[in-house]
């Protein structure tokens, strides 16, 4: 028997992100009222001026299932203490052909979700990057969950994506004709934070 049949690896510190086909399907009617109200980006793309989308009416039925998502990451999965939160900053963004988001993440925001709306087939997905500050790189010959710095997640028209609002994310390139339309959110506890 080797010494290294006892070894167990864990992962420490995961970064949990939370992926979900919905189901639910957003109509045509509203995705059409999506038409005003949106300013160029410094990247090309588009973003709606109104950042309380999902308190309209028309976006109730989805604010309902976005809701329940976040419900469910929160409470179940990160086991928050503070089990109330609402939804902050809603908001609409349209990428053409060419069109981008720069690396960013969400300040004053506990819980940033991505719902998509409209996605055009071969569409980019979203890119995490690591969020651990490391001394030194070492190239590995296989990048796995522990040497990657960064991961893609594939979407389609009705994925939501849910992550902690301070690690750092990308839209690269949209390459394919058509438009991605997606809906993004900021979420923050209410109450008293306690420790």
């Amino acid at each position: 028997m080797s010494s290294l049949d006892n070894v167990i690896i864990t992962p420490m510190f995961s970064t949990p992100i939370y992926y979900a086909k919905t189901g639910y399907v957003v109509g045509e009617e509203i995705i059409k009222s999506l038409q005003d109200g949106f300013q160029m980006t410094r990247t090309g793309s588009y973003e709606n001026d109104d950042y309380e989308i999902l308190h309209k009416p028309q976006f109730s039925e989805l604010k309902a299932v976005l809701t329940e998502h976040v419900d469910a990451f929160w409470k179940q999965v990160l086991k928050y203490t503070h089990n109330e939160w609402q939804f902050t900053t809603t908001w609409v963004n349209k990428n053409p052909k060419g069109t981008y988001h720069n690396l960013h993440k969400h300040p004053n925001s506990v819980l940033s979700g991505v719902y998509y709306i409209d996605v055009p087939e071969n569409s980019s997905g979203l890119t995490f990057h690591d969020p651990r500050e490391r001394h030194l790189r070492l190239k590995p010959s296989l990048e796995n969950e522990f040497t990657a710095t960064q991961a893609v997640v594939g979407v389609s028209s009705g994925d939501l994506i849910l992550f902690p609002s301070d690690i750092y994310h990308e839209v690269t390139k949209n390459e394919v004709d058509g438009m991605r339309i997606s809906l993004a959110f900021n979420t923050w506890f209410t109450g008293q934070l306690e420790y």
